[in-house]
């Protein structure tokens, strides 16, 4: 009997955080955007890593985080032009368990630990600048992104089982 690929794995600890990345002045580019103009869309985030860390120093443990955000927005004109604005970037965090202490790893392996993202939602708010004046291609526009993220924190469980009893050795001189 092999090694599993997927042990068994006691829960840790479960908890929800809020991530705020807010924004301003974000260049729309090199176009005249008249006051009235709206700016919607849609964003798409996508968890790309959850790494548990162990601070023995501070005593706490947290979890490293990278996102992917996709942005499709669409600055709309009083005249009904769209613009597109189409981006994505990475996004790392480091967020601290409050309900998770080190004395309950005192047996854990941090090797052994996992984090799960159990579910994630999110807000955008944004709010669009016109160009000022009218004609200039200053546009800007501000970003409120709220993340909700409920993380669960795993330990791997690993069972060592005797093969057989202990092997016996002689040696002999000849």
């Amino acid at each position: 009997m092999g090694i599993r690929d997927n042990p068994p794995q006691a829960f840790i600890c479960d908890e929800v955080f809020c991530i705020q990345d807010d924004e301003k002045n974000i260049h729309i580019g090199q176009l005249s955007i008249p006051p009235c103009s709206t700016i919607s869309g849609n964003v798409d985030l996508t968890v790309i890593e959850c790494r548990p860390i162990i601070s023995s120093s501070s005593n706490t443990i947290k979890a490293a985080l990278v996102l992917f955000i996709q942005k499709d927005l669409v600055v709309t004109t009083p005249e009904k032009e769209q613009y597109p604005l189409e981006f994505g970037f990475r996004f790392s965090h480091e967020v601290t368990f409050e309900k998770c202490s080190l004395p309950a790893l005192s047996c854990t392996n941090p090797r052994d630990l996992r984090c799960h993202v159990v579910s994630i939602a999110g807000e955008d708010k944004v709010t669009l600048n016109p160009s000022h004046p009218v004609f200039a291609t200053n546009a800007t526009f501000d970003e409120m992104l709220t993340i909700k993220i409920r993380i669960r924190l795993f330990q791997d469980m690993r069972t060592v089982a005797p093969m057989g009893p202990p092997i016996h050795r002689l040696k002999l001189k000849t």
